[in-house]
């Protein structure tokens, strides 16, 4: 199984190479669509579907994020046919499983997706027991490192998304949001995490896509069950960080 795994693209759209799977973890929009719902519909309808088309993929998940105000009514038409958008549920592929959830805390500023800490922990617990890989834009509180803000600074993760899944059995989480969170795979209660944000804090490509290959698709899921064997899965940074398109 070949996956990608990338989030808060903020418009900018990297060439991809062939994958099996793609996970798209929020925050896809343009900054200079910034809360106007509509312009961001008719980018999803238009550049975005060109691009995530033309990528040679046979699945293609998409998550929203807190940015993504054109998502909020759910997924264009002109994505459904081919982009398996999860918010708040889970698919099947390949047989591995993948849950997704866009949510994120709220701070004083309302944007997309937030809650309040109450109704976020119910929404996080809606993740189920067991799956192989959970597309959330929060990264959870405490985790790897993938919720920290700036050099050193404070952990903005989710109390609540950590609260709520630190317990479940999961192979790997892929999360965004905070963009200088840890990009390096680690473990946390038991489970690999990785930040796979593209985009640096002022909205400008930075990172690289985070890809995992693995030859067997048996030996993967018999990976994903033990944490010890963490390293026998090739999974790296570095695929390329040439733009197709951005805005």
């Amino acid at each position: 199984m070949k996956l990608i795994a990338v989030s808060d693209l903020h418009g900018h759209l990297p060439n991809l190479p062939e994958c099996d799977i793609l996970c798209i973890a929020g925050d896809v929009t343009p900054d200079c669509y910034r809360m106007d719902a509509k312009k961001q519909r008719e980018w999803l309808d238009g550049v975005f579907a060109d691009w995530i088309f033309s990528l040679d993929c046979y699945a293609r998940i998409l998550v929203a994020g807190n940015h993504d105000y054109g998502l909020l009514s759910g997924c264009p038409s002109s994505l459904s046919k081919g982009v398996v958008y999860l918010e708040n549920e889970g698919v099947e592929i390949m047989g591995f499983t993948f849950w997704g959830t866009p949510n994120v805390p709220k701070p004083t500023n309302n944007l997309a997706f937030y809650q309040e800490p109450e109704e976020l922990l119910k929404t996080y617990q809606k993740i189920p027991d067991k799956v192989d890989f959970l597309i959330a834009h929060a990264a959870p509180f405490g985790a790897n490192n993938c919720g920290l803000l700036g050099n050193g600074m404070a952990d903005i993760g989710s109390r609540e998304l950590a609260e709520a899944i630190k317990d479940k059995d999961i192979g790997y989480i892929f999360c965004g949001h905070i963009h200088t969170g840890n990009h390096n795979v680690g473990l946390w209660e038991g489970k690999r995490i990785v930040n796979v944000s593209y985009c640096n804090e002022s909205k400008e490509p930075a990172y690289q896509p985070f890809y995992i290959y693995h030859r067997n698709d048996y030996t993967m899921r018999q990976v994903l069950r033990n944490t010890k064997e963490m390293m026998q899965v090739d999974s790296f940074h570095g695929i390329g960080s040439e733009e197709q398109e951005s805005v």
